[in-house]
Parts: structure tokens; C-alpha cells; sequence
């Protein structure tokens, strides 16, 4: 004989202990209350199911498709123009300090464009220039001797030969001579051709008789030649420094 059981009667203020722990497993259906209506989250809720610190997270892993993105360092305005403003100041001070002669008791003084146009050239010509000033004090040695030890000092004319070479041709091909300094550089060039014919003439003509005379001549037109330089190049200081009070002496 079956018994007929007993329907039980729906409460609905009841609530399953088993129903409300599935119907609670979302977030979403956790923000519910039992009347139905949402119930509002704060930012920290939020924060804490974005980010689970229960599970390790392996960004090497190709599998888990997780993206690591580096986070950026925006630098504000303000330090952005404090930057700028720092490398504007120390390149105005280099420019500043390039474009400025001080005399000997630092005056400062400006340093024109022409100027700087000037000085280029001569700074590239004295190389020239000094060479010849060490050749003074070369052939003085080497002249008298070189008959008498002609194996290794006509090596070394045939040197001297072939660096003045090279020195005049990189003088002569300089383009931008300014004007002011075109005689000069014309006589540096044709005294230089003269020392190279010189020289040329010291390898021919050691072993003649008359070659003591002859280079005791040339060694003297050597010379003059050489003081006639000097003193166009000394005036060339006082145009290159004519902007300081006292010319050459403030550089």
C-alpha cells in the first residue's frame, strides 16, 4: 500500500540553502539581494575579481594567450618644457662662449661671422706656414752635410720634398681664401713652389763642384724669402683678433 506523500507547501520567503549557493556564484548574481534588486558595488570589489591573486599568472606561456603590455612613463609638461628649457640654456652658453674673445683681463669681446670665416683659413694654412718655419732650421743642418753623408740625408730631402707637396697642394686647393688674406695666401703658395725647386736642386746638383756656393746663395734667398712670409703673417694676427682692444696679444 503506497502512502500518498505529503506535498510541502512553497514558502517564498524560504530560501534553499543548495539554490542560493548556485544562484550566488557570479559576481553579477551576487550583487542581488533575495528581494531581486541590485545591490551597489564599491571600486575595491572590482578591483579584487579583475585581478585573482590566487592564480599564478605565466606570461611566457603561448597557450595562456596573456599579453604583457609595459607600462608607459609619461613624463608632465612641465618637465617636458623644464628639459627642453636646460638644453636651450647650455646650448646657448656653448654658442655663446664660442663667439666670444676674452682679453687679459676677460673682457669679452664678439666674435663676428667674418671672423670665423678668417680664422678658418688660417688655422687650415699654418700648417703650411709652420712647416716652412721648420725647414729654417733643417736645412741649415742638412745643406752643408749632405755631400758628406749623402746616403741618408737625400732620403730625407726627398721626405721634406714630398710633405711640402702635399701640404701646398691642400693650401691651394682651399676655395674659400677670404680677401683680405689673398696676398698672403698667394705668396705662401709661390714660396713654397720656390723651397720645392730648391730642394729638387739639392738631390741634382750635391756632388758638383760648386754645390757648397750655390747652396750657401740659395740658403740666404731661403731666408730672406722665409722673413718676407713672417711678416705677412704677422699682420695677419692683427686681423684675425681686430675685434679685441690690442689685437694680437688678447687672443
Amino acid at each position: 500500500m503506497f502512502k500518498k506523500r505529503k506535498e510541502e507547501e512553497w514558502n517564498p520567503w524560504e530560501i534553499n540553502e543548495t539554490e542560493n549557493s548556485e544562484t550566488f556564484n557570479t559576481p553579477a548574481q551576487k550583487d542581488k539581494n533575495v528581494f531581486g534588486f541590485i545591490k551597489k558595488r564599491n571600486s575595491k570589489d572590482i578591483k579584487e575579481e579583475l585581478w585573482d591573486s590566487s592564480e599564478d599568472i605565466n606570461y611566457l606561456d603561448e597557450n595562456e594567450h596573456h599579453v604583457y603590455e609595459k607600462e608607459e612613463f609619461h613624463y608632465s609638461k612641465p618637465k617636458i618644457f623644464g628639459i627642453f628649457l636646460c638644453i636651450f640654456l647650455l646650448a646657448a652658453c656653448g654658442i655663446g662662449y664660442m663667439n666670444t674673445d676674452f682679453d687679459e683681463v676677460n673682457k669679452g669681446y664678439i666674435v663676428s661671422y667674418d671672423l670665423h670665416y678668417e680664422r678658418e683659413y688660417v688655422n687650415h694654412s699654418d700648417e703650411l706656414y709652420e712647416y716652412c718655419l721648420e725647414l729654417k732650421d733643417d736645412l741649415a743642418q742638412i745643406m752643408p752635410q749632405l755631400p758628406n753623408n749623402s746616403l741618408s740625408l737625400t732620403n730625407k730631402v726627398a721626405s721634406m720634398k714630398e710633405t711640402l707637396i702635399a701640404k701646398t697642394n691642400k693650401v691651394s686647393r682651399y676655395t674659400e681664401v677670404p680677401e683680405i688674406m689673398v696676398t698672403y695666401n698667394d705668396n705662401l703658395i709661390s714660396f713654397s713652389l720656390s723651397t720645392q725647386k730648391m730642394l729638387t736642386t739639392m738631390l741634382s746638383n750635391y756632388t758638383n763642384s760648386d754645390y757648397m756656393a750655390w747652396a750657401e746663395s740659395a740658403y740666404n734667398d731661403f731666408s730672406t724669402s722665409l722673413n718676407a712670409l713672417e711678416y705677412l703673417r704677422s699682420q695677419i694676427n692683427s686681423v684675425i683678433y681686430r675685434n679685441v682692444y690690442g689685437g694680437e696679444n688678447n687672443e
